[in-house]
C-alpha cells in the first residue's frame, strides 16, 4: 500500500518557464507541509529521473506532481532530463499524478494508467502562460491566474477532495480569474491563455483527467477549506485595489453565507465579507476594493471563519507591492543611420506602447521598482535595458536597434518537384524560395504521402541532416538549401557498381592515465540552510595537466547529491545547501570522477 501522507514533487529550475513553475509548486510544497504531509521536494538539480525513482522507492508516495517540459511521450526535469517516458512510467503504478507540462495527456497519461497508475491529470495541448518576467515571482501580476489555478487542485487533493473534484474546481478558479481580469482590464493575454490551458473543452483540447476519478488521497474525510486571495500583487498607492476571496470545501459543502476576512500584515481585519456561490462548489465574496496609503511590500492573508463542520483556515501569505507612478520616455533609432524608427514596440513594467513617426515613446509604470525595458521591431535586433525607478520622477531611456541580416531559404524535393510544403503554416509547392531575418525560426513541413502524376510519394528524410521527421525547425544563420527526400513513384532499377578502395591506418586506443581529484569546502562549520561552496580540480598525476569538460559527482554521506563540470583549467564548483539538523551533526563530502570510457 502507498503511504497516503507522502508526496513527491519535482521543481526543475534552469530557464524562465521552469523558474516560474518551480516558484508555483513551492506554494504546493508549503501547503502540503502545513497539512502535516511529508514532501520530498526535488528542486533544481535534484529534479532528475534517478532522484525521483529513489524517492518513490524510499517513501512510496500516494501522489507525484511536478513541473517540466514535455511532449506526447515524455515528461522532463532539470535540463530536459527524461523522468517519465511512454512505456517507462511504471513507477507511478498505484499512485495519483499531476504533470504540469505540455502534451503528456496525448499518450503518456494514458500509458501511466495502463501501467497501473490510479489517476492522472495533465495537458493535451502545449501549456502556455503569460508573465511579466520580474525578479520576484510573488509580485508578477500576470502569472497569478496560472499559479493559483495549478495550486488549487493540489491544495484540494491534499485536503482529501476526490481527484475529479480537485480537477474541476481548478477549472472553476480559472473561470474566476477570467472574470477578475475582465473586471480590472489589461489582461487580454492572461484571459486568452488561461482559457487555452483550462477552459477550451474538446477531445483534443486543454487539460485531461484519466483513471479512477473518485479516488481520494486517504479514506479519511476532511472539511478543511482551501482559501485563495484573488488580486494583482503590484498596486498603486492611494488607489482602489480590486480583490476577491475564493473558498472551496474539499467535499463541496454549501458555504453560502459563511464569513471570510482579509487580514493585513499586522494581523488587523481589513475587510469582512460573506461568501456566495460562484459555481459548481466554488464560493467567493464578489469583488471588493481596498486602499493602501503607504509604499512598501505587505503580506496579507484571506481567512475563512470556521463553523461546527469546517475549521478556520487561512490562505498562504499573499504579497502586495504598493507603489507610486513614474514616467519612462525616450526615442528608438536605427543604430547605423540614426534615423527614428516608427512602430517599434517598447515594453517594461507590465506596460507596452509603440513609437510615433519621430521614434518617440512614453510609458507610465509603477515605482519604486527595477524593470527591464525592451525595444523591438521586425527586422531589427531587440535591445533591453535595466532601470531602477522612483515614484513621481521622469526617466529618459533611448534605444538604438541594429538591423538583422536577411538570408535566403530554399526548399526542394527529390526525386521530383511540385510536392506540397508548409512554411510557417502557409502552403507552397517545391521548389520554394523565401527570405527571412537572421536567427528567425522557420517551420518546414512536408505532408506525406503525396500524389503527383498518379504516383504516390512517401517522405523519408531531410537531406542536410538525415532526420526522418516530417517537420523541421530552421534557425536562420546563413543562406540555406534544404531538400526533402521521398520514396515511391515509378520503380527505378540500378546496375551493379563498386566503390574505389580506400586504405586507412587503425591505431590502438590510448590507455587511461592516472588522475588526481581534489575537494575543498569554503569552511568547516555551517548552519542549516546556509550555502556551502565545494571546489576542486581534476588533473593528470604525471604532469598536472587539467582534464576539462569532465563530469564530477558530488556525494554527501555516500549519497549522490549532484554533479559539476570542470572548466578549461580542470576546476569545478558546486553550491549546496547545508542540511536541516536538530543538533550538531557531522557530514562527509566526497567528489568522484568515473574516468573516461
Amino acid at each position: 500500500m502507498v503511504n497516503e501522507k507522502e508526496i513527491v514533487i519535482t521543481r526543475p529550475d534552469f530557464e524562465t518557464a521552469t523558474w516560474y513553475g518551480s516558484q508555483w509548486l513551492k506554494k504546493a510544497v508549503d501547503d502540503f507541509t502545513r497539512l502535516g504531509l511529508h514532501v520530498t521536494d526535488l528542486a533544481g538539480d535534484l529534479a532528475v529521473k534517478s532522484e525521483v525513482e529513489k524517492a518513490i522507492d524510499t517513501y512510496n508516495p500516494v501522489y507525484f506532481t511536478g513541473v517540466g517540459h514535455g511532449n506526447a511521450d515524455v515528461f522532463t526535469g532539470q535540463n530536459y532530463n527524461k523522468i517519465f517516458v511512454t512505456c517507462d512510467c511504471q513507477k507511478l503504478a498505484g499512485r495519483d499524478s499531476y504533470l504540469l507540462s505540455c502534451m503528456t495527456a496525448q499518450r503518456l497519461g494514458g500509458d501511466i494508467i495502463n501501467k497501473g497508475g490510479l489517476s492522472y491529470q495533465g495537458y493535451w495541448i502545449s501549456y502556455t502562460f503569460v508573465v511579466e518576467r520580474v525578479e520576484d515571482e510573488d509580485i508578477d501580476n500576470y502569472d497569478k491566474a496560472f499559479c493559483d489555478t495549478v495550486c488549487f487542485s493540489q491544495f484540494l487533493y491534499g485536503r482529501t477532495a476526490t481527484v475529479a473534484d480537485a480537477f474541476y474546481l481548478r477549472k472553476e478558479l480559472a473561470r474566476l480569474w477570467v472574470k477578475f481580469w475582465e473586471k480590472v482590464g489589461g489582461g487580454s493575454a492572461v484571459i486568452k491563455w488561461i482559457t487555452h490551458d483550462e477552459l477550451t473543452e474538446g477531445e483534443d483540447k486543454d487539460s485531461k483527467l484519466y483513471g479512477d476519478t473518485t479516488r481520494r488521497r486517504t479514506e479519511e474525510i476532511w472539511h478543511r477549506p482551501a482559501v485563495m486571495l484573488i488580486r494583482k500583487p503590484r498596486v498603486k498607492v492611494n488607489a482602489p485595489v480590486t480583490v476577491a476571496i475564493a473558498v472551496a470545501c474539499p467535499q463541496k459543502c454549501d458555504l453560502s453565507g459563511k464569513t471570510v476576512q482579509l487580514i493585513d500584515h499586522e494581523g488587523n481585519v481589513v475587510a469582512e465579507k460573506t461568501l456566495k456561490l460562484f459555481q459548481n462548489g466554488l464560493y467567493w465574496t464578489d469583488f471588493f476594493t481596498i486602499t493602501f496609503s503607504n509604499y512598501g511590500k505587505f503580506a496579507y492573508k484571506a481567512k475563512f471563519i470556521g463553523d461546527e463542520t469546517h475549521p478556520t483556515e487561512e490562505s498562504l501569505p499573499q504579497v502586495f507591492l504598493v507603489q507610486g507612478e513614474c514616467t519612462v520616455k525616450g526615442t528608438v533609432t536605427d543604430a547605423e543611420t540614426k534615423e527614428p524608427i516608427q512602430g517599434a514596440t517598447v515594453r517594461g513594467g507590465g506596460k507596452s506602447t509603440t513609437t510615433d513617426e519621430n521614434g518617440n515613446y512614453e510609458l507610465k509604470v509603477l515605482a519604486p521598482a527595477t524593470y527591464t525595458f525592451t525595444a523591438s521591431k521586425t527586422g531589427y535586433w531587440s535591445q533591453s535595458k535595466r532601470l531602477t525607478v522612483e515614484p513621481d520622477k521622469t526617466y529618459t531611456l533611448d534605444f538604438e536597434l541594429k538591423k538583422k541580416k536577411v538570408y535566403t531559404l530554399k526548399v526542394t524535393s527529390t526525386p521530383i518537384t511540385g510536392l506540397k510544403i508548409s512554411v510557417n503554416w502557409k502552403e507552397y509547392t517545391t521548389p520554394y524560395e523565401g527570405q527571412f531575418y537572421e536567427r528567425d525560426w522557420v517551420r518546414l513541413y512536408f505532408p506525406s504521402p503525396q500524389t503527383k502524376d498518379s504516383a504516390v510519394y512517401t517522405f523519408v528524410k531531410w537531406l542536410e541532416d538525415g532526420s526522418t521527421s516530417q517537420k523541421k525547425y530552421v534557425y536562420m544563420t546563413k543562406d540555406m538549401t534544404w531538400t526533402g527526400v521521398f520514396t515511391g513513384g515509378p520503380e527505378r532499377k540500378g546496375q551493379p557498381s563498386e566503390s574505389p578502395v580506400v586504405t586507412v591506418t587503425i591505431h590502438p586506443k590510448p590507455e587511461a592515465e592516472p588522475t588526481e581529484l581534489t575537494l575543498t569546502l569554503d569552511k568547516t562549520e555551517y548552519t542549516s540552510g546556509e550555502k556551502m561552496t565545494l571546489t576542486g580540480t581534476l588533473t593528470f598525476k604525471s604532469d598536472g595537466a587539467p582534464l576539462p569538460n569532465r563530469t564530477i559527482e558530488i556525494y554527501e554521506n555516500n549519497n549522490k547529491i549532484g554533479t559539476a563540470k570542470t572548466d578549461e583549467t580542470g576546476k569545478y564548483k558546486y553550491v549546496h545547501t547545508a542540511p536541516e539538523v536538530k543538533e550538531d551533526t557531522e557530514y562527509n563530502y566526497q567528489a568522484k570522477f568515473a574516468g573516461d570510457a
